[in-house]
């Protein structure tokens, strides 16, 4: 229920701050366990009230926090989930993963990102419930990877203590998400869809798939702004957001795992190489760019990622790795 807070008008699920009005859709039916319950807002005049301070990006121009509370008794979530544009106007959504069976409370909090004005505040319950019908493009019953790094036998395991035997795959995917494929009859082409070529692979015991940002891959990000104030923000490409979001949903419904590498490779440099050795006004707003885009991708594919992989082919000092790992680890709700 919306919490009546001064200066807030509260009105059927909505706030309003000023000419900013945030309407709320939240979950509504019960979930399986590790289903992912997902809020959408829908943000009206935000682009006309946005301050000065903010970023010029409207893809980080709003603060979305949701406090998310377990079933007492069971793991708490390592961070709060975080909101993100859908794609890149006035409709913002949160995922949150439910990790245990019972009730969810939460406090869903939306403000600025420049001056942290507070626009809107909400709370409710999400439920989890043994028999709610499954979520196909969810992790499943078993749960995500994990690493048993001080168990017998040193193996990955799912954590419902499946041991997992990874065959994975790294491929090209272009924007149309069509697989060129040989003919092994006549010596000729065929196209396959999608779910064409994920459930092949599925079949023929791939269990695990590396997607690679602007590696042989459609590309997220249009920009990222490293500049002292960030005046335009890290800017991204509305269509193929929404076509990740589909390519991690039909690899999900095969049963396929997942591992993110979030960066593209320009070069055997990482992005901003040099971030980690200071804190000049350059080294401070190159840190903020790649933080930020880790929170969107954590936000918006944490879920159902299973590995974090920060470089792919790269080479990159200590202390990048330190400010780049330790911060992915402070916002990641399920601590990859």
């Amino acid at each position: 229920l919306p919490i009546a807070t001064t200066p807030f008008q509260v009105f059927c699920g909505a706030s309003a701050v000023g000419s900013v009005v945030v309407h709320v859709v939240p979950p509504t039916v019960p979930l399986p366990v590790n289903g992912i319950a997902e809020w959408t807002l829908t943000v009206e005049n935000m682009t006309d009230s946005m301050p000065a301070a903010s970023p010029g990006s409207v893809w980080e121009a709003l603060n979305i926090t949701l406090d998310l509370s377990p079933p007492p008794g069971t793991a708490p979530y390592n961070a709060p989930h975080r909101g993100f544009s859908y794609e890149g106007a006035n409709v913002w959504k949160v995922r949150a993963a439910l990790r245990a069976v019972g009730q969810h409370p939460y406090t869903l909090t939306v403000a600025w990102m420049g001056n942290a004005t507070l626009l809107h505040q909400s709370r409710g319950v999400a439920a989890c419930s043994l028999t709610a019908p499954a979520q196909h493009t969810s992790v499943g019953k078993r749960g995500f990877l994990r690493p048993r790094f001080g168990q017998p036998p040193f193996r990955t395991a799912y954590e419902d203590g499946t041991l997992f035997t990874g065959l994975g795959l790294g491929d090209c995917i272009n924007p149309s998400l069509t697989f060129p494929t040989y003919n092994e009859s006549d010596g000729g082409q065929y196209t396959r869809s999608l779910d064409e070529y994920v459930g092949d692979y599925s079949e023929a015991g791939f269990n695990i798939f590396r997607w690679s940002d602007g590696n042989c891959a459609f590309r997220i990000e249009k920009s990222f702004d490293g500049n002292p104030g960030r005046p335009v923000g890290n800017i991204y490409n509305g269509t193929l957001v929404l076509l990740l979001d589909q390519l991690y949903d039909v690899f999900r419904a095969h049963g396929m795992s997942m591992w993110h590498v979030p960066f593209p490779k320009d070069s055997r440099d990482p992005l901003f190489p040099n971030m980690g050795q200071g804190a000049t006004t350059y080294h401070l707003a190159q840190r903020e760019a790649i933080e930020r885009h880790l929170q969107f991708v954590v936000a918006r594919w944490g879920a159902q990622t299973d590995v974090w992989s920060l470089l792919n082919e790269q080479r990159a000092d200590t202390a990048y790795l330190a400010v780049a790992t330790g911060f992915l680890r402070t916002i990641d709700p399920y601590h990859h």
